[in-house]
């Protein structure tokens, strides 16, 4: 499917919003640039997926995925410890509470992406290359 990205013409931050609207405003959340949406840089790309939603839907498949195979066991055990779960109930509740661990996570990464390109929240800065621990 063909679509294109839009970006910032002062800043070059993919953080718009735009007017679904030809012509329509066009506004950045990084620098407060504003004007109308042909002044955005419009970029075309290729991809697989029939929609944006379905985009979203598979990062979160993915990541909820890559929670799943990584992390049940350790929070599984931690469950069972603190007595979230019982070894009765675990086949059945792990499952929820998995999803529930995974869909948080990945609304956390993409808030965090969005405070990085509004700004919201500092990158933080790179350490010189002889202050990294360990080396000397």
């Amino acid at each position: 499917m063909q679509d294109n990205a839009y970006f910032c013409p002062e800043c070059g931050s993919p953080a718009i919003e735009r007017s679904a609207l030809v012509g329509g405003a066009a506004s950045c959340k990084t620098c407060s640039w504003q004007g109308k949406n042909e002044d955005l840089h419009e970029v075309p790309f290729e991809h697989d997926f029939p929609s944006p939603e379905a985009i979203a839907e598979r990062f979160a498949a993915e990541f909820s995925g890559l929670i799943a195979k990584n992390l049940a066991q350790p929070i599984g055990s931690m469950l069972l410890k603190w007595g979230f779960m019982t070894m009765e109930r675990m086949p059945q509740e792990l499952g929820l509470y998995m999803r529930a661990i995974a869909t948080a996570s990945a609304k956390a990464v993409l808030e965090v992406r969005q405070g990085l390109e509004t700004g919201a929240i500092k990158r933080p800065e790179k350490k010189p290359e002889g202050l990294r621990k360990g080396v000397h």
